[in-house]
């Protein structure tokens, strides 16, 4: 584990260089960990059978999960920020919601309607969501939108809203539902969590939701509220675990959460709310979905997701797609041509490559044991933005560009690592490598299973 406990400290260094410039940070530790997850056993035990996983162990949830949720995870759906601006205030949002801009996903924006339809068509998504901001604050966009993408898209084009609910009316709902609207999904942590708002949408969306952070110090609030969720007609409580940003940092440090250092630090307190609902839920055998969107199944499996959707659709036709998204570009080369460009990385990618170097598959990797030289991995990744006018890709009346970049440096693997090679991807990467290069390799390859642990 050695290249991964190196991976591990190089974003504890990062996040402690980001974070505690803002104040004290409680971050997990090692006791602490074993305390902690001592506590989540036993939650998750009883819980009992009941509790499912999915998306590679990262998870879990009770009873059932809503379509939208399972799209999500399959990289199968697009979320539209309709607006920028909110009108609430919660201490715990991430970015500060005070910006209007066009509707926006992944970076693209989006005047017109007519062009997010297309896009959707083109990527072959399966769910649209609209987000913000505040949705209703944009009502009229909204409307516009969702109209364009049930004339346009698929009739089973799966499209859900998230709003907080203040500016939320029985009419507007009713006008929301005759434009084809599947789920609405509150936020009642805006509200101080009262759901009367919620119940405005009962018996008129199909689907009605609740989605909030779960909030330590609110637990027994929403332990109480369990029985009135389901009365209001909620069918799902999908439960986000807090996440420190340089947004929230000056509030959230001044509570004494605890803080996993990942990619972005979270809140580990976070997690046992979860498992302690999904556990309350079982013991008054509740009919509500309970998932715990936990950070690490939105780090690894949305953005995975994503990119394999743009790289299945735009695929130049050259290498190979990674299950995390990726194309990977592997050649043997000769043992002087393998030493000569690894002591000269800088001469990569080489003219003539197809003279020099022989393209491989997986598969074909055995072949060479005895064999001298090595293998060159190269991975790259793709992106789609907004383009000029002219030139591009163009889909419906909107340009976009299309960039394919390397996402890693050529990556060198002796002959002599053939064997470890070939067991990297036997297990299909359940096992992170020891060897740095490899590692890289892992990271590019997989998605990563399980939540990780100090």
């Amino acid at each position: 584990m050695e290249a991964f406990d190196n991976y591990l400290n190089t974003l504890m260094n990062r996040n402690r260089t980001q974070y505690e410039k803002f104040g004290k940070v409680k971050w997990l530790n090692p006791y602490l960990a074993e305390e902690m997850e001592a506590q989540r056993s036993v939650l998750e035990s009883a819980t009992g059978p009941k509790l499912q996983w999915g998306f590679n162990r990262t998870k879990p949830w009770i009873n059932q999960i809503s379509k939208g949720c399972q799209l999500c995870g399959k990289g199968e759906w697009s979320c539209l920020f309709i607006t920028g601006v909110c009108n609430a205030n919660c201490f715990y949002c991430p970015t500060s919601q005070t910006e209007d801009h066009l509707p926006t996903t992944q970076q693209i924006s989006f005047e017109y309607p007519a062009d997010y339809a297309a896009y959707i068509n083109r990527f072959g998504f399966k769910g649209a969501s609209f987000s913000g901001g505040e949705p209703f604050l944009a009502f009229e966009k909204v409307k516009a939108f969702l109209t364009e993408l049930r004339k346009s898209c698929t009739p089973d084009l799966y499209i859900w809203m998230y709003t907080n609910g203040l500016l939320a009316t029985r009419e507007k709902f009713e006008t929301l539902r005759d434009l084809g609207l599947n789920e609405v999904r509150f936020d009642i942590g805006a509200t101080r969590f009262s759901l009367d708002f919620v119940k405005l949408a009962k018996g008129i969306i199909p689907t009605v939701t609740i989605e909030i952070p779960a909030v330590p110090g609110e637990l027994d609030k929403l332990k109480q509220l369990l029985p009135e969720m389901v009365e209001a007609g909620v069918t799902n409580l999908n439960l986000h675990q807090m996440r420190l940003t340089p947004h929230n940092a000056p509030k959230l440090l001044k509570y004494n959460y605890t803080y996993l250092s990942l990619e972005h630090p979270v809140v580990w307190e976070s997690e046992l709310v979860a498992f302690e609902l999904m556990k309350e839920v079982k013991e008054q055998n509740l009919p509500l979905g309970v998932n715990y969107c936990a950070f690490q199944f939105k780090n690894r499996h949305q953005k995975a997701g994503f990119r394999n959707r743009i790289i299945q659709e735009l695929h130049p036709q050259t290498g190979q797609i990674t299950e995390n998204g990726f194309i990977r570009h592997l050649f043997f080369a000769t043992e002087p041509i393998w030493n000569h460009l690894k002591n000269n990385p800088q001469e990569w990618p080489i003219e003539r490559m197809d003279k020099e170097l022989l393209a491989l598959s997986i598969e074909e990797l055995a072949q060479f044991k005895d064999t001298l030289g090595g293998f060159i991995f190269w991975y790259q990744g793709m992106e789609v933005k907004d383009g000029s006018p002219g030139s591009g890709l163009q889909i419906g009346h909107k340009t976009y560009e299309v960039e394919t970049a390397p996402a890693t440096p050529p990556l060198f693997v002796s002959i002599d690592q053939l064997a470890e090679l070939n067991e990297l991807f036997r297990q299909k990467g359940s096992t992170p490598p020891v060897d740095e290069v490899l590692f890289q390799i892992w990271q590019k390859e997989f998605i990563e299973v399980g939540f990780r642990r100090l």
